[in-house]
């Protein structure tokens, strides 16, 4: 007798074990979403627009300005291209690092032919390349800000915006209108950029050929 009852308290000791475990599962399920911390990321911090060594040491020996802006066009079109290959890749931070590179290098094509001063005249097929290779790259742009998450949309957008300006003052420096400012980095024109150019001259854009 005295056995059994042993047996029994020690099967009771044991149910109450298990019962005491299972009420304290389900009572720190129930708390765990309130104890759940949610970091909202709403963008991912602005890549850095640079130029790095190596490129930059190509453009420095590129004075003659038809052979700097070609070598500007290649070098952004490598960073691009790269950009596109790290985003099919799903590696975002390292396509963001190449479209910050591939930025600076456009801007910087632009800044250096207008600092040409009174050689500017002499550029203007220049100009014209610039236009149509910016306005290829950005619906390239545009693919990448689509296949990539929104945390980063933002910073290729910006990208995307300063190719437009870039392309507004290139569009101006072609036709001879106006003052043309070496700030890049202005608030986009409200008209649309293709809408810059005036109707009387709008084929000589592409029916011009390089000098």
């Amino acid at each position: 007798m005295n056995f059994l009852f042993s047996h029994v308290a020690q099967f009771s000791q044991t149910a109450t074990g298990v019962l005491g475990a299972l009420l304290f599962l389900a009572y720190g399920v129930s708390i765990a979403p309130a104890q759940q911390v949610v970091v909202d990321i709403t963008s991912a911090p602005p890549p850095l627009r640079f130029i790095p060594n190596e490129d930059k040491a190509q453009l420095d020996v590129a004075r003659d300005g038809k052979a700097r802006t070609r070598l500007s066009l290649e070098l952004a079109e490598a960073r691009l291209q790269q950009a596109e290959k790290l985003t099919n890749e799903r590696k975002y931070d390292r396509a963001a690092t190449e479209i910050g590179v591939y930025q600076a290098l456009v801007e910087d094509s632009f800044r250096f032919l207008n600092s040409a001063g009174a050689e500017q005249k002499r550029f203007r097929s220049l100009y014209k390349r610039l236009e149509l290779t910016l306005r290829a790259h950005d619906a390239r742009v545009q693919a990448l800000r689509r296949a990539t998450p929104a945390v980063y949309g933002n910073n290729i957008q910006t990208t995307s915006e300063a190719l437009r300006r870039v392309r507004t003052n290139a569009l101006n420096a072609f036709f001879g209108e106006g003052t043309i400012s070496d700030s890049v980095d202005e608030p986009e024109d409200s008209k649309d950029t293709d809408s810059a150019a005036p109707s009387g001259d709008s084929s000589s854009l592409t029916s011009n050929k390089d000098q």
